[in-house]
């Protein structure tokens, strides 16, 4: 059995469903059996994996996910994309031997909010009634959890868009991993660089944990978990219902492709309202940006 010797915990909508099946195809990097395990979430969190978790098993239930690593393989990796924000994984990980790199990616604040805003609302059509991006944001700000929760068809989308705006405030959780971790193990990359360049950022990205950069030369970069406006919520709640029953492969594959060719829309333009909720989204994360570029050296120019 083996514990990861490499995770990506973050940060959500930027990008790491396609870091992690590109990693998971190199020959020299091995993936958890899941995408992201949530084995290391907090206590009492609505995403903490109710089947098997850290507080209920320990260690030993966490290496479960790694069983299909084997020598050759430099890398064991998961990508929970929370962990970013959980005291648990921080805690747990550091006392790992060997010590894990810790991988982040990070997305333009108000792009990464807005992005989670629109996958909550199409992709898991967790909206009980059709809500604004503007609407959303004077909720977020103005009303209590539980009266927020009300209006959404699970408490995990109502808890993480309650907290979205805090959670693009990067710094102030980076600054803990490196405290745990130190600089040298604790890796940034940027979603605008994945999406413009995925050859370049991967090369980089193996040279950085020290497996075989060439592998990604003439590599398909197809992405992954993109958010997609769908018509009918209603009926696309019932359609993931009913994928849950449909075991993977390539007729679930194949069903799921026919599905959205029906389902999805062309993407929408902004609204006036988004546009001015995106101005002062900006406006409140530029001091935060500031201290991620001085306090860690992340160049930044890309989100300018």
């Amino acid at each position: 059995m083996s514990l990861p010797n490499l995770v990506i915990i973050g940060a959500p909508k930027a990008g790491t469903s396609s870091l992690f099946r590109w990693l998971s195809d190199h020959p020299q990097a091995s993936g958890s059996s899941v995408k992201e395990t949530f084995y290391l979430m907090d206590p009492g969190h609505p995403l903490l994996n109710p089947k098997t978790n850290y507080h209920a098993d320990g260690l030993k239930g966490y290496e479960t996910f790694f069983a299909a690593a084997e020598l050759q393989h430099k890398i064991v990796f998961e990508a929970t994309t929370h962990y970013l924000y959980q005291d648990t994984a921080r805690q747990v990980l550091r006392e790992i031997t060997p010590r894990p790199q810790i991988v982040v990616l990070l997305r333009r604040p108000t792009e990464r909010v807005y992005s989670s805003y629109q996958y909550t609302r199409n992709n898991l059509a967790a909206f009980k009634e059709d809500l604004s991006f503007s609407r959303l944001l004077e909720m977020i700000e103005s009303e209590p959890m539980g009266e927020f929760a009300e209006r959404f068809c699970d408490v995990a989308s109502s808890y993480v868009l309650k907290h979205d705006i805090q959670y693009s405030q990067y710094i102030d959780y980076l600054s803990k991993w490196l405290v745990s971790f130190g600089r040298e193990n604790v890796h940034v990359f940027l979603f605008e660089e994945l999406s413009r360049s995925p050859g370049s950022l991967m090369r980089s990205f193996a040279r950085r944990v020290g497996i075989d950069p060439s592998f990604y030369n003439h590599y398909d970069f197809e992405r992954r978990n993109e958010t997609l406006p769908i018509r009918n919520h209603v009926q696309h709640r019932r359609a993931r219902k009913i994928a849950r029953r449909i075991p993977a492969g390539w007729q679930k594959a194949f069903l799921k492709w026919c599905y959205l060719k029906i389902q999805s829309t062309p993407k929408t333009a902004f609204s006036h309202a988004d546009a001015r909720e995106f101005a002062r989204l900006k406006r409140h994360f530029e001091p935060y940006n500031e201290r991620l570029s001085q306090e860690m050296g992340v160049p930044l120019e890309a989100w300018q």
